[in-house]
């Protein structure tokens, strides 16, 4: 029986998804403005979004980044420690 070969069933994901984080334990007062400047220092922003309730409108503590480079995204994740808004978060790679 041959081996499998190591690549199979590890493929890298497109650059559009290696270049998409999630933003994990944002305040409430954390709003897009905030994650474009703040994720703007690893490279240019392409979208970021902060996830609201639909009813209340009020922040639900979590976000999305997308980055133009798939490179920023990794320098951002390669940062031991962020803090937006006063706030230490969580940052990940979108799966």
């Amino acid at each position: 029986m041959a081996a499998k070969p190591q690549s199979e069933g590890e493929m890298e994901p497109p650059a559009s998804e290696r270049a998409k984080l999630f933003i994990g334990g944002l305040s409430n007062e954390t709003r897009e403005p905030e994650l474009r400047e703040y994720f703007g220092m690893f490279g240019e922003v392409k979208d970021a979004v902060v996830m609201t309730d639909r009813l209340t409108g009020n922040a639900r503590g979590f976000g999305f980044v997308c980055f133009v480079d798939p490179e920023a995204a990794d320098t951002a994740l390669r940062k031991t420690e962020h803090v937006i808004c006063g706030k230490k978060v969580r940052i990940t790679q979108f799966i």
